[in-house]
Order: C-alpha cells, then structure tokens, then sequence
C-alpha cells in the first residue's frame, strides 16, 4: 500500500471497463467492490471479472463480503491465488475474533500460493454501533491491519441518524476512529464517502472536515471524486513554505539554546515544528 493514503477509489466490477478507468484515476488506492455494489445473483459473475482483471499485472484492494456471510469464503476461495490482490476491505466489523478469524484464513491462503506470509493487508470498516464501542477490542486484535475506515451509510441506519450537508452525525464515530486509530498506533484513517457524485462543494467540505479532524484520506465512490480529495488532504504551497520556515528557524533557535520563537505572531515550539516536519512529509519532501 502507498505510504500517502488521501484518495481511496472504490470500483464496481459489475461493468469490466470501470476496473480499467479506476486504476487510471489517479487514486492513491483503487479497491474493487465485490459487497455492496453487486447483487447477491451476480457475486459469481464479479469474482470472475476481477480475477480476469487483475490477471493481467495490476494490483488493488478488493472488498470482500462480511465474514458473517457465505460469499465471504467464496471471495477468498478465487481471490486467494491472484498474485494482484494486495489487501482486503473487510465490511461491517464488530468484533476483534473477526479479525483473527481473517488472519488466520489469508495465512492459509497464502501458504498455498506460495505468497509470503502477511502480504495481505486488511483494512477493516467500523459501520455499527456495536464496531464503534467495540473499537478498543477490534484493535487490539489486528494483524494485517495499516489503518481502519468506517461506512457512514450503515453506520446512520444503525443508530437512527439521518445523514444531512453538515454530517453532524458523523462527528462522533470520526472522532473514535480518529482517536483509537492513534491510540492503537494505526496510521491515520480513512473517511467514509461522500454519497452524492455530483455535488464538488459538499465533497470539498466533507474532505475538509475529515482533514481537521485528523484522517488521512478519504472513500471515493466516482473517479471524478480522486482531485479533490486529493487537493483537500494535500498540503498547499503556501502550507509547505510556512512548514518550511518554521523547521528551518525553530531548529536555528533549538542550535542556540531556545526552546520557543515567535515566527509572524505565531508561538513556534516543539509541538508546532514537529506538525511542521508532518506537513513536509505530506508534501512528499525531507521534514528536516
């Protein structure tokens, strides 16, 4: 998986050219959706495009089923051998044996594939109320996992919520998965999609308070979605300068004895160099 995680493309397989289109997109991460996306009679039918698909070379994540359904082991059973799948999103989690659970199977997996061991990263959805008050748990029984995500859609069904512009409803799972993913030592998670495609201004905004709140990426439902969540989770020139002078005359003023400077007004110390040096490596460039 890319170090740098901003968009995260998920594509139907339903059509076989959106697979082409999706991993041209531009997107950090394309993960091929086998879940919500297909309908129960046409599961058999999108785990042959995808393995058609990824036959060719190209690697990605693939969606699987909820380990709680049947079509879970199915995925697996043809998904196992394709050099190409380099991690699984896995739906609806609730508990940390589930996660064991998926551990164990991809190990099997890969020791008949002749993979090595472990190359099969999960990414686990948080998209209940149970998955939310269940997150310590789930974490702390998490192999394979870089970093959680989390469904708004299903996470709103469940408590009752109803999903408006300002997403006030999500506020509180963000802040959890935000929180335990630090607390765990996860990177930083990724944000759930903005539903409505045509609508820029409102995924702006929802990237933007996604951002604020300490995600490093965010679901993507369309390609024409990849631009601006990367722009919204990319620092801008004029971050990058600011950072830059910051760490340049913070590390001067620490070569002299100082602990504390003041850059414009602005009190620079060492936690304010330190999110500097971050928004350097975001940017891609040395954080010294």
């Amino acid at each position: 998986m890319t170090t740098r995680l901003r968009s995260v493309l998920l594509c139907t397989p339903i059509n076989p050219r959106h697979i082409p289109k999706s991993l041209a997109a531009g997107a950090d991460l394309v993960v091929i959706d086998l879940e919500d996306s297909v309908e129960t009679d046409r599961k058999a039918e999108a785990r042959a495009t995808v393995a058609a698909a990824l036959a060719g070379g190209d690697s990605c994540y693939v969606r699987v089923n909820a380990i709680t359904t049947a079509n879970f082991e199915q995925d697996l059973a043809v998904l196992g051998p394709i050099q190409g799948l380099t991690g699984v999103m896995l739906p609806k989690v609730e508990h940390g044996d589930e996660l064991l659970a998926v551990d164990a199977r991809l190990t099997r997996l890969e020791k008949e594939h002749g993979r090595r061991a472990g190359s099969i990263a999960v990414i686990p959805l948080i998209e209940t109320a149970l998955g939310v008050e269940n997150l310590a748990a789930i974490l702390r029984s998490a192999p394979r996992v870089p970093r959680i995500s989390f469904g708004a859609g299903d996470y709103t069904l469940d408590i009752g919520a109803k999903l408006t512009a300002d997403e006030i409803a999500l506020a509180y799972i963000r802040a959890r998965v935000v929180n335990a993913s630090r607390a765990f030592g996860l990177a930083a998670p990724i944000d759930s999609v903005w539903v409505d495609v045509g609508d820029d201004a409102g995924l702006q905004a929802s990237a933007t308070r996604a951002q604020t709140m300490g995600f490093a990426g965010k679901l993507c439902l369309h390609p024409k979605q990849v631009a601006t969540v990367n722009a919204a989770f990319s620092p801008t020139a004029l971050d990058v300068e600011k950072a830059q002078r910051y760490v340049r005359e913070f590390e001067a003023a620490t070569a002299g004895g100082l602990a504390a400077i003041h850059i414009d007004g602005v009190l620079v110390d060492y936690p304010i160099a330190e999110r500097a040096r971050r928004t350097l490596v975001q940017a891609g460039l040395s954080p010294a």
